[in-house]
């Protein structure tokens, strides 16, 4: 692998539960009345691939906070911590958040003998515009496009490994009770990373070349298609919620790397909270 450090991916283990968190997706009431802030503990378990194109998925199991902030410009959700820097009607600029944790290549197949995966996050500017929302607000439509700047890291380095774009058309429903809260999502669209970050995964150096694993040079471009589904559901203290992600490989420009052994990729989760204080003052929710 290009310029990859051989720094043990053990090392990032103790911050897998926030990595792991950065890679959920998940949608919540819009539009509706709810307490400025949310605190809980929950636990998550998760079905994740190696990376996009790889055969071998691993399980984990996480304990993991319960967070909500729904402040004017700082917004924490269960996706990321946001900043909001512009807001109209239709159109918002935030930030947006990714990642995904350490692969061992040792128990990778295909990666066999080569340098291990360190966790990487990506973090970068998102534009949001309001195509379609509903007359009661359940239902609403939206273009995203976010550019993110990817760093490996074990916690004891940073490391900048290139760009990846992820503009998606996104589907969000919800249904707020005095009881209950249920809302559901879907995002479909493509991802394009240059050549640094295509390298990180894709690419074989000559070292590492052997019979059945050429030599291979990555570049950048288009990398697939990808969809995500999120359900969610509050009720009392109780949050549940369920996740998907899937890629689809198939014209990417990397496809042919004899890295990539799946034309599809499937990330699945499920998590399950226990919110045990919240504040008085109410705020809008937009998470």
């Amino acid at each position: 692998m290009s310029g990859q450090d051989n720094v043990p991916a053990r090392k990032g283990l103790w911050a897998m539960p926030v990595l792991l968190a950065l890679v959920v997706l998940s949608t919540a009431a819009r539009g509706a009345e709810l307490p400025q802030w949310e605190a809980g503990i929950g636990i998550s378990a998760l079905t994740i691939p190696d990376y996009r194109g790889a055969d071998q998925s691993q399980f984990y199991v996480f304990p993991i906070p319960y967070l909500i902030y729904r402040g004017d410009v700082l917004k924490v959700d269960r996706r990321a911590v946001r900043g909001v820097f512009f807001k109209s009607e239709r159109l918002e600029v935030d930030t947006s958040f990714s990642g995904s944790p350490p692969v061992r290549s040792g128990r990778n197949g295909a990666r066999q003998g080569m340098p291990d995966l360190d966790p990487l996050f990506e973090a970068g500017p998102s534009l949001k515009y309001l195509l379609l929302r509903s007359a009661g607000g359940e239902l609403r439509v939206d273009l995203q496009f976010p550019l993110r700047a990817v760093f490996v890291t074990d916690f004891s380095y940073l490391r900048y490994s290139g760009l990846v774009f992820n503009p998606r058309i996104s589907l969000d429903w919800s249904r707020s009770g005095p009881e209950e809260r249920l809302s559901a999502g879907v995002a479909l669209g493509p991802l394009f990373t240059d050549s640094r970050n295509s390298r990180l995964f894709y690419e074989v150096d000559p070292i590492y070349a052997t019979p059945v694993r050429p030599a291979y040079e990555a570049h950048g471009g288009y990398g697939g298609m990808q969809l995500a589904l999120a359900a969610t559901m509050r009720r009392g203290s109780i949050w549940i919620g369920a996740f998907s992600r899937i890629d689809n490989l198939q014209g990417a420009r990397f496809e042919d790397s004899p890295l990539v052994k799946a034309r599809w990729s499937v990330m699945t989760g499920l998590a399950l909270s226990w919110v045990f204080g919240s504040s008085e003052a109410m705020a809008q929710a937009e998470e």
